[in-house]
């Protein structure tokens, strides 16, 4: 089965650029729309994400649209946005401007808190040690402490310092956590506590021909993409 499903992707998607007049083999590439995000969307990345994660990442990197997502600092990010160094960024808090567009499609992620069995961070003290993505905003907590902020490299190195009993805590993507040998050990459990956060991805670009043209075939990729997998088709070439 699996075989017969990876012998239809390139119809499936020869079918998409045929709806959307993207092109195809021997035509013109169009120039490349820069994506600015804080998160690396790496293998590693993609091995823990949910399908709703990578059919976003996916779409955005179609060979069709052209897009090529580099991750830089938050602020960094903000920077050359500002500065028409990016066409495009992945941000969560951004107003829009008459300047720019925005995709219909987001890319959601659930943060949670993410604790050692038993760990009570209100019952710590003076301050809890709670590790997050560096480079990206510190989320607000609703704990009784302070908090010392560990910047992390990736959500794995912070599941191994949690099971470690080197850090308290860490702020990670729910998807991203449970599929670790430590949360599926029991070395790691989510704490007891609220979401952290709903975060949703906006894609922002600055509104040039080129990036309406762009974001326009994104939101439609993607809108056919969500339909195959409502028809139980796989929804996406990739994942």
């Amino acid at each position: 089965m699996q075989d017969f499903q990876a012998a239809k992707w390139p119809f499936y998607l020869f079918v998409i650029m045929g709806i959307l007049g993207l092109p195809g083999a021997g035509q013109g590439q169009a120039a490349e729309i820069r994506i600015g995000a804080t998160i690396p969307f790496d293998a590693e990345w993609e091995n823990v994400a949910s399908p709703e994660q990578r059919r976003f990442i996916a779409a955005l990197r179609d060979p069709a649209l052209s897009g090529v997502i580099e991750t830089v600092p938050h602020n960094r990010k903000r920077e050359m946005y500002a500065d028409h160094k990016l066409d495009c960024i992945l941000t969560a808090d951004w107003v829009k401007r008459d300047v720019d567009i925005v995709a219909d499609k987001t890319i959601r992620f659930v943060l949670r808190l993410f604790t050692a069995p038993g760990m009570d961070l209100n019952a710590r003290g003076p301050a809890v040690s709670v590790g997050f993505l560096a480079h990206t905003p510190r989320p607000p907590l609703s704990i009784l402490r302070d908090v010392e902020w560990y910047g992390l490299r990736s959500i794995r190195q912070g599941v191994d310092l949690l099971a470690a009993g080197r850090l308290d805590a860490i702020v990670a993507d729910e998807s991203h956590v449970f599929p670790t040998p430590p949360y599926q050990g029991g070395l790691v459990i989510v704490a007891p506590l609220s979401p952290v956060q709903v975060v949703a991805l906006l894609l922002i670009c600055h509104d040039t021909p080129a990036n309406r043209h762009f974001v326009a075939r994104f939101d439609q990729l993607m809108a056919i993409s969500g339909d195959m997998l409502n028809r139980g088709q796989g929804g996406w070439p990739y994942l």
